[in-house]
């Protein structure tokens, strides 16, 4: 099943050891251990006795059901042996590294630049750092240690695209990501008006040669409009301004082809279809987080990260918009999920389409999972909104059997007349990789209601990942190819929040809303609500106020204690009283004293 992709020359090939696990905790000792570790995060999951159960004979009539009804009402995204593609319609451009020999043919051909430090090229936006948590991009890991190459290439089949490639390093890395050793770096850079029709990124040696995973991680690689990595925004100044959220393109660890599909390549390389181009104007901003995931102290590991992008200067016959929408979960936690480990678990979340449009890919951004499902339609009118609601937007909720909660899912959502779509998750060992979503074709109008499903079971696979993020991604375009010009929040906004209501996912933080995260909710994002907003500037002002009213107190307490005692330190020292100077007619003045 080839995604386009036929050889492994451009792979470096690494050679994986096996993990060992320890068999799934006691049921005493695996209830503490949830207790523990949820028990700051925001609001612990429902308990025990509250789980979500089904019959199991309800569930076999279900499950009957849901196949005699799957042709009618459901999409399954199941893969038939055509090259990789799914079935007709294809799944779009995210699952095929189809070109990207030509990319490597291209690059061979250049004309590298000679080496300069990033400093120099980017200016002080370039920063590198390998601490994280609140002091992250505090600390310079050694920004001028580093340096960067580039050099711009014709596209070998496009007329008129070029290449524009940029090589930073070298890093040199021991392991020790798994143990919190990260490697993030940040830019960005003005430019003119162009349209991207494809993109490159990856983790290559000296030569070129691309890194798999393990031993290299990538935990995030993004292209946005504007500033928005909340691990800067928390130590900088910026916290206090309102935050808005994009993406023109990003790239995740999650999204690795298997390797019999192309591996490391179908993650780094994607080509936009022909007639398709996403709008880069004003300025662009980079950045990512990559891990060396060996033990610690392993072997010093060279290595650089390549970043380019393929533009045309001519306008597209479509433009490609992105659509990104994120879990809600804790700020300082770096928007984690916390899957229970003793139990299978649900967790989900919708939205509203922001226009009138059509997907040309989706996929999503997940660290493992048993069953991802996407359904077209709004989840208060089948069993996901009215049986599997969770107590808050951020905690998943936990269930007995995920397959049967899978099944009875798809079969209420068929009864309700939505359609869906189902995600085939793949694990290559403990990777997790490409997730593969075939939700062709959807057309949809502004204001229609979508919502994602993920189901997890960490008793089945010991090794998932137990912090969690859960994004759905896509590509589209819309229907009026004038509306960006008029609304730029398609752009600019086109990263949201979500719950379990789809009218008030988050696309931007006020100052007023971060009080109320942080004072109310201890740091858990909320679902959108003006009077939230109006709650946290209230504290704000009330805050403002009780500090300005506590100086006041405190000033007037210093007052009254200290000016009698200014006043009388003059009066301590006695000074000459003279008398007024006398004259006398014709003769010197005489002054006396007393």
């Amino acid at each position: 099943k080839k995604m386009g992709l036929g050889t492994h020359a451009n792979r470096m090939k690494i050679e994986r050891e096996p993990r060992q696990h320890s068999s799934p905790p006691r049921p005493a000792a695996r209830e503490a251990a949830r207790s523990t570790r949820l028990g700051w995060y925001c609001r612990p999951a429902a308990p025990a006795h509250q789980r979500a159960s089904s019959s199991g004979l309800t569930m076999q009539i279900m499950l009957l059901s849901a196949l005699l009804v799957t042709p009618i009402y459901g999409q399954t995204g199941q893969l038939v042996d055509n090259k990789g593609e799914f079935d007709t319609p294809g799944p779009g451009y995210w699952y095929s590294a189809g070109g990207s020999e030509r990319y490597f043919e291209a690059r061979s051909k250049c004309k590298w630049s000679a080496p300069i430090s990033p400093h120099a090229f980017w200016g002080d936006s370039f920063l590198y750092t390998d601490k994280g948590t609140f002091n992250q991009f505090w600390h310079d890991a050694g920004r001028d240690k580093l340096m960067v190459r580039q050099c711009h290439a014709p596209d070998l089949d496009r007329e008129g695209n070029i290449w524009v490639i940029r090589r930073v390093g070298p890093f040199n890395t021991t392991g020790g990501a798994k143990e919190g050793e990260w490697h993030a770096m940040k830019f960005h850079e003005p430019i003119d008006k162009r349209w991207v029709t494809g993109r490159f990124l990856a983790r290559v040696n000296a030569e070129g040669t691309l890194f798999a995973s393990p031993p290299l991680h990538v935990h995030h690689e993004h292209f946005s409009n504007q500033e928005c990595l909340p691990s800067y925004v928390r130590a900088s100044s910026e916290v206090l301004g309102t935050l808005t959220l994009s993406r023109i393109f990003a790239v995740h660890g999650d999204n690795y082809f298997m390797d019999a599909d192309g591996g490391v390549t179908g993650n780094a390389y994607k080509s936009y279809p022909e007639g398709f181009g996403k709008r880069m104007e004003g300025v662009y901003y980079h950045d990512n987080r990559i891990g060396d995931i060996r033990p610690p102290r392993s072997p010093v590991l060279q290595w650089w990260t390549e970043i380019a992008y393929r533009y045309t200067l001519q306008t597209p016959k479509r433009e490609l918009l992105h659509m990104s929408r994120f879990n809600l979960a804790n700020f300082f936690d770096n928007v984690h999920l916390h899957v229970p480990s003793d139990t299978g678990s649900i967790f989900w979340m919708a939205w509203s389409m922001p226009a009138d449009g059509e997907f040309e890919a989706n996929w999503c951004h997940t660290h493992g999972a048993e069953h991802i499902i996407i359904f077209k339609g709004d989840p208060s009118k089948f069993a996901l909104g009215r049986k599997y609601a969770k107590r808050n937007p951020w905690t998943p909720k936990s269930v007995d059997n995920v397959d049967d909660v899978a099944n009875e899912l798809i079969l209420s959502a068929a009864e309700a007349g939505i359609s869906y779509c189902k995600g085939r998750i793949q694990w290559e060992g403990e990777e997790i990789r490409m997730t593969q979503i075939n939700c062709k074709p959807w057309k949809f109008k502004e204001g229609d209601v979508a919502a994602i499903v993920s189901l997890y079971d960490p008793v089945r696979r010991p090794y998932t990942n137990l912090r969690q993020h859960f994004i759905f991604r896509g590509d589209w375009f819309p229907d009026d190819p004038d509306i960006v010009d008029q609304r730029p929040d398609l752009r600019f906004e086109n990263l949201k929040f979500c719950g379990e209501n789809p009218s008030h996912c988050l696309s931007q933080v006020s100052l007023g809303l971060k009080i109320y995260m942080v004072v109310v909710n201890f740091g858990c994002l909320p679902e959108y609500y003006t009077a939230k907003a109006f709650v946290g500037w209230f504290l704000l002002l009330a805050m403002l106020a009780s500090m300005s009213y506590t100086c006041y107190r405190l000033l007037k307490r210093l007052c009254k204690q200290l000016c009698p005692k200014i006043m009388e330190y003059p009066s301590r020292f006695k000074l000459p009283t003279y008398l007024p100077v006398q004259w006398q007619a014709e003769t010197q003045p005489v002054f006396s004293t007393s």
